[in-house]
C-alpha cells in the first residue's frame, strides 16, 4: 500500500459517518451491542495500524530528507536523524565468565536480550576496567533504520534552537 493510500485510509476513516456525531462517549459504548462494539474494535484496530505505517512511512521519508546527521527545523519543533542503534552480545558465555558473581547486576532476568548499563559500568569500575574494553571484547553496535527525533524547539539541544524556521542543517552530533 501507497503512503497516498494510507493516508486516503485515513482520512476516510476520520471522516466516515460513524464519527460524523462526534466522538463516541462511554454512554454510546454502553448502548452497543457486542456485535457493534466487536465491529468498532475491528475498525479501531485497522486505523491503528494505518496510522502507525503511516508514521513509520513519514518518519522514514523525513529521515531520508535530513540525511545521515542532519536536522532541521519546522516551526517550533526540529527533526534530528537519529538512526535506531543497539548492542548486541557477541560472546555471551565469555561475558558471563568475565562477570562471574557479578552477573546478577548486569543482566536483568526479566529481559536476557538486554544489559544494564549502570550495573556493567559498576562492575568495571569495582575491578578497575575501563567498561569501554569490556563493550569492545563481548558487545557490537548494529546500526537500525533510519529514524528521526522529534524534537519541541526549547527542549532541543542549543545548537539545534539556533536554526531559523525552515533552516537545515548537515551532519550534526
Amino acid at each position: 500500500m501507497t503512503t497516498e493510500q494510507l493516508f486516503v485510509l485515513v482520512r476516510d476513516a476520520y471522516s466516515s459517518a460513524m464519527w460524523d456525531e462526534g466522538f463516541p462517549t462511554l454512554a454510546d459504548l454502553d448502548d452497543m451491542t457486542i456485535d457493534d462494539l466487536d465491529g468498532l474494535l475491528g475498525q479501531l484496530l485497522v486505523l491503528r495500524q494505518t496510522v502507525d505505517r503511516l508514521k513509520g512511512q513519514t518518519e522514514t521519508a523525513v529521515a531520508r530528507l535530513l540525511g545521515d546527521g542532519g536536522a532541521a527545523r519546522v516551526g517550533d519543533v526540529v527533526y534530528r536523524y537519529r538512526p535506531k542503534n543497539s548492542q548486541r552480545v557477541v560472546d555471551p558465555d565469555g561475558l558471563i565468565g568475565w562477570l562471574g558473581a557479578d552477573w546478577h547486576h548486569v543482566v536483568p532476568v526479566t529481559r536476557s536480550t538486554a544489559l544494564r548499563r549502570g550495573g556493567l559500568k559498576a562492575v568495571c569500575e569495582q575491578r578497575g576496567v575501563e567498561v569501554a574494553t569490556v563493550e569492545d571484547t563481548f558487545l557490537e553496535w548494529e546500526t537500525g533504520d533510519p529514524a528521526v527525533e522529534r524534537i519541541p524547539v526549547d527542549k532541543a539541544p542549543k545548537f539545534l534552537q539556533a536554526l531559523n524556521d525552515g533552516e537545515t542543517m548537515r551532519k550534526v552530533s
